[in-house]
């Protein structure tokens, strides 16, 4: 594991502790009820809820799409190859039906 990172089960659970910590703060702010404490509390509360669900979403995005994101810049499978990529042909390369070489 590399420095500065978390190990899987942690970082997979943030986004749920921040969203249980934006509950808690939005209780809070609900039930001690002081002009400025309780606004910043609610404040606080939805800033976590939003990142928690941002994060959430994204994290799932990129786990629909991560066969996607590893095969960027190779070329597209062709249903039916067993190679899994289209055969090279001499229309790739521009050779047929050029005009014979003057000469």
């Amino acid at each position: 594991m590399g420095e500065g990172r978390l190990n899987k089960p942690v970082y997979e659970s943030l986004p749920l502790l921040w969203a249980l910590a934006g509950f808690a703060c939005l209780a809070g702010s609900y039930a001690w009820r002081t002009n400025g404490f309780s606004g910043l509390l609610a404040l606080l509360g939805l800033a976590m809820l939003v990142l928690a669900i941002a994060v959430w979403m994204h994290r799932r995005d990129y786990r629909a799409t991560a066969a996607g994101y590893r095969l960027r810049g190779q070329p597209m499978p062709v249903p039916g190859s067993s190679l899994g990529v289209a055969p090279a042909t001499a229309e790739d390369h521009g050779h047929e039906g050029e005009p014979p070489a003057a000469g």
